[in-house]
């Protein structure tokens, strides 16, 4: 069905995104262990290159978590959903069309019984009603898990790409404080140090 594809293929997407954005908090780690090779260079900054790679130490933190959040509420949620809502209709599906094959089957034996042998009738006869009834309760049930997994499939897509813009939120919320923080030092102070370094060397 389409929410089956739907969903496999958002799976495999944020699957995807998901490998490629966990190669940045270690290329990340990488960069900022190399700032602190940089400090040996410029003895006169080290407390500004320490407040510095605090700071992006701090940045990947909180991309860590939020990679955590989104293994643990995206991809954990769509990937239940796949193995067991959309596994179950599937299964009994299966169960399904192995009963109507028998029901055909049933039906055409009974439509080909020779009239002149009564016996035969009967078990025909029998063996029609035998998996008409079995057909009937499939039937039913296998209508129930269609109707269930059409009715569940709006809350959990929808709870999970929710969960999911509320890590980002969290995410872009902690980088934004973080920042606060640090702007009267890093984007004010520091910045204006610059500016002073370039003006003696211009």
């Amino acid at each position: 069905t389409d929410v089956v594809l739907l969903c496999c293929s958002l799976f495999k997407f944020f699957y995807c995104s998901l490998s490629c954005f966990s190669l940045f908090p270690s290329l990340y780690s990488t960069f900022a262990t190399s700032l602190w090779e940089l400090q040996k260079h410029f003895p006169d900054d080290k407390d500004a290159l320490n407040k510095i790679i605090h700071c992006l130490q701090e940045m990947n933190k909180f991309h860590n978590i939020l990679l955590e959040q989104c293994a643990k509420t995206v991809l954990k949620n769509i990937s239940n959903f796949l193995k067991k809502d959309i596994r179950e209709v599937k299964d009994y599906k299966q169960i399904f069309m192995k009963i109507s094959e028998n029901y055909d089957g049933a039906l055409n034996k009974n439509s080909q019984v020779n009239k002149n042998r009564p016996q035969e009738i009967i078990e025909a006869e029998n063996y029609v009603c035998s998996t008409k009834s079995q057909f009937q309760h499939s039937a039913l049930d296998y209508v129930n898990y269609v109707t269930l997994l059409q009715r569940k499939k709006r809350p959990e897509i929808l709870s999970t790409l929710i969960s999911y813009v509320s890590a980002c939120s969290t995410y872009f919320h902690q980088g934004s404080d973080l920042c606060q923080d640090y702007d009267t030092y890093l984007f004010k102070e520091l910045d204006e140090e610059v500016n002073v370094m370039r003006t003696d060397y211009a």
